[in-house]
């Protein structure tokens, strides 16, 4: 019991949360009611936000030890995180009069300071010093940005920034984007411009979707910070997807992947570029503008040479329009992968054609679950076909074939693997049955 015990201390020191819970479970088997580890439980309980258990368990520890302050504190930190300031202020002042524990006092402040009792909860802090704990970022901790420059204390602005944004960054993280706009305004209440806040306030309006605000700040970035392509892109997503102004977004689009290094790898922007492009090129063609839409097209397969649609659009509108259309470097790039890509296509299919089924029983699909010795790559793909067959639900042999046509890649990477073809079918379809 005691190793299991100093093993708890440690896990909770490296913040391994779900071993610790484990090794909690093996204590309490042995000793139900064992107060280190229903502790140690009210603040893994407390981690993963199940409030409901931080309150169970609480309430098991006041009963059997009701001077566990720690019990007071995690239910603090409950009804802090669900908005129940009241209750968790009671919480610590029930906690501190058992004794004065740092972390009842840091819950008291920001319970304090989350009910707007800012002074109470300056003066409450001021009265007795917790180590590594400073007013101002409890303000920023309880979302109170506006009252910053009143509560420095003894950090700098520098100071303050940094720490709005490691905030920033937590709450985009959890998906919190009013959070995030709130933040970013207190940072230029403090500093006045800051690029990085800029840019995750521009993030948080566009999931908010609040496009009047997000053009503004857009605007604005595109005129302080003319290299950043973000601000353009999201300024093209506006326009093109709600404003529904075609040449606009393509602009900003085209604009944010002029400033990258390697646009290739904005490849999510070039998709929403392409897109806008297609759509273009229908309004032109709706309107009999024919030259001009294939040049359209031919701006598509600079951007992405792989997409044959606007590769056939220009050979059918040059021929039955007779436009006089001189194939560009990226035409013929497109052409190239198309023949590349048909003649890969014909090769798979000739491989294919040449593998035959023939007859099999159960116990050779259950064969099948282990990698057997194959003489050949084309053994083994049998075997994948045969189990996309019997796979749940059952399929046509036209249909595994075509299923095994379209994972080629992945099928060769399972037989380089030594995986069952059983396994590869998981990816493929799904596991035989």
């Amino acid at each position: 019991m005691d190793e299991l015990i100093k093993e708890c201390e440690k896990e909770y020191g490296q913040e391994n949360y779900s071993r610790l819970n484990w090794l909690c479970n093996q204590i309490l088997e042995q000793d139900r009611m064992n107060e280190t580890a229903l502790t140690y439980q009210l603040y893994i309980f407390c981690k993963w936000r199940q409030h409901h258990l931080v309150f169970r368990t609480a309430e098991e520890i006041h009963n059997a030890y009701p001077d566990n302050y720690h019990a007071y504190n995690a239910k603090a930190m409950a009804h802090l995180a669900k908005g129940e300031f009241q209750k968790a202020l009671d919480c610590c002042e029930k906690g501190l009069k058992i004794k004065d524990y740092h972390w009842l006092r840091m819950n008291k402040i920001e319970a304090l300071i989350s009910l707007n009792r800012i002074d109470e909860a300056y003066e409450f802090h001021n009265s007795g010093e917790i180590q590594d704990y400073n007013f101002t970022k409890a303000l920023i901790n309880c979302g109170k940005y506006g009252e910053i420059n009143e509560y420095k204390d003894d950090l700098s602005d520098e100071e303050i920034v940094e720490y709005l944004l490691e905030r920033c960054f937590d709450l985009d993280d959890r998906g919190y984007y009013k959070e995030v706009v709130r933040a970013c305004d207190g940072i230029f209440k403090v500093e006045g411009d800051n690029e990085e806040a800029l840019i995750y306030k521009a993030i948080a309006l566009a999931h908010l979707e609040r496009n009047d605000e997000l053009l503004e700040i857009c605007d604005y970035g595109i005129r302080s910070y003319p290299k950043i392509s973000l601000f353009y892109f999201l300024k093209a997503e506006t326009a093109y997807y709600d404003l529904k102004k075609l040449d606009e977004a393509i602009e900003l689009y085209e604009k944010g992947l002029s400033l990258s290094s390697n646009p290739r790898r904005h490849w999510g922007r070039i998709s929403d570029l392409t897109y806008a492009l297609n759509d273009k090129a229908d309004l032109l063609i709706e309107s009999g503008n024919y030259c001009e839409a294939v040049q359209t097209y031919d701006k598509i397969l600079f951007y992405k040479p792989e997409e044959f649609d606007a590769l056939d659009k220009i050979n059918t509108l040059t021929k039955e329009h007779e436009i006089d259309y001189k194939p560009t470097e990226h035409y013929n790039e497109s052409a190239r992968l198309r023949c590349e890509s048909q003649r890969r296509i014909k090769r798979i299919d000739d491989f294919l054609e040449r593998i035959v089924i023939g007859q099999y029983d159960e116990d050779y699909v259950r064969g099948c679950r282990e990698f057997k010795d194959y003489s050949s790559f084309e053994e083994y793909v049998r075997d994948v076909i045969i189990c996309l067959m019997e796979s749940y639900p059952k399929r046509s042999e036209e249909h595994s074939r075509f299923l095994v046509k379209c994972n080629i890649e992945y099928v060769k990477s399972s037989y380089e693997y030594r995986e069952p073809a059983d396994y590869c079918v998981i990816e493929v379809g799904y596991c035989c049955g």
